[in-house]
């Protein structure tokens, strides 16, 4: 591979954008905010999609509040790291087209969808770190085939960042980093022939296996949330958690259960699709819907009745305070009128797993 000069005026290297995101989505503490380029509001650091690369040229600290003197980080670095547009970064760059199929693989380069968003692809894992508004509102980390045709339309390297090598970059986290890899791709991430399951799905949580068939190193899991065809979250967790039908199985030493807490607050009331994937971007067997109902859709027949002996809709204070409690039902409508008769005395109506449907 040729060696690469550098083509940017700018101290930081596209490495140093990747990382910089990297370090976001590791500290989930992030909102997306227009114009916003780390200052925080209700304990959220805050970005939008260009001032995420802004801010990595100016030195702002990830998920530490520079509200107070975030002036200070631009005056700095503004010789190296100006206040500019993302039409700028691209009308700038050395090395851009228009043509995402022909997207560099030896180097980092930015993702354009016109002149009105902007992000960073990585070709080591062929994913996209972008701030996102819209359902997603914050940092996230996508495989680029999941994005819908012509949603990138420009790329380009680094303008104001050294290009970085792909041969020089660490792995994202979410890729693979065991040291006892059964095969090793073009690459050269080390990769396994993954084997798991999506046991579950609800709003509260998400379970089941994942293992790399070679050894008991945990794996990350991806979970996808789909509404048709569109993506509209990724929440990821380690598949660490003993189980004993696993070890039985011969699935190494039976570490390799999950359940990761989910959280559809920023959904709008629907039906979801939930997928579940292996660091390599392998999809776990099986896949869950999940539906999405706000307190102000409740009514009579929102729920379906319960038919499992254990299974019951609760009426309480809350969901642990079995003193105040005004019946279990396994009869959805039964629940609905005792919360009903209730709830302007603070009762509230808790489905099995203990989420709150009010």
């Amino acid at each position: 591979m040729a060696t690469l000069t550098a083509t940017t005026v700018g101290k930081k290297t596209m490495s140093d954008v990747w990382n910089y995101f990297q370090a976001i989505i590791k500290a989930d503490n992030n909102v997306y905010a227009n114009g916003k380029w780390g200052q925080f509001a209700n304990g959220k650091q805050q970005f939008d999609c260009v001032c995420t690369i802004k801010a990595c040229g100016w030195g702002v600290p990830v998920n530490v509040d520079i509200t107070a003197n975030q002036y200070d980080y631009i005056a700095k670095n503004k010789a190296t790291m100006p206040d500019v547009s993302i039409a700028y970064f691209y009308n700038n760059a050395t090395r851009k087209g228009t043509d995402i199929s022909k997207i560099p693989t030896d180097i980092l380069t930015f993702v354009y969808k016109d002149t009105n968003h902007i992000g960073i692809y990585n070709p080591a894992t062929k994913t996209v770190c972008e701030t996102c508004a819209g359902a997603t509102m914050g940092t996230v980390e996508r495989p680029l085939s999941e994005y819908p045709a012509g949603y990138w339309n420009k790329w380009s390297n680094g303008y104001y960042f050294t290009d970085s090598k792909v041969s020089s970059l660490p792995t994202s986290s979410s890729s693979v980093s065991s040291s006892n890899p059964s095969s090793s791709n073009t690459s050269g991430i080390k990769s396994y022939n993954y084997q798991g399951y999506l046991d579950g799905a609800t709003t509260n949580s998400f379970a089941g296996w994942c293992w790399n068939s070679a050894d008991d190193e945990p794996c990350t899991v991806t979970i996808k949330i789909y509404e048709g065809t569109l993506l509209r979250q990724t929440i990821s967790g380690i598949a660490n958690v003993y189980r004993a039908d696993l070890k039985t199985a011969g699935k190494g030493n039976g570490y390799h259960g999950f359940s990761i807490k989910a959280d559809f607050s920023l959904l709008a009331d629907g039906t979801y699709t939930v997928k579940a994937y292996a660091p390599d971007g392998t999809q776990l067997i099986n896949a869950k819907t999940v539906t999405v109902k706000t307190a102000s859709s409740l009514n009579k027949t929102s729920y379906k009745d319960y038919t499992e002996a254990n299974d019951y809709y609760r009426v309480r204070k809350s969901f642990d305070d079995s003193a105040s409690s005004k019946g279990s039902f396994k009869v959805w409508k039964y629940a609905y009128n005792a919360w009903m008769s209730g709830k302007a005395s603070g009762y509230h109506v808790y489905d099995k797993d203990g989420k709150q449907l009010d």
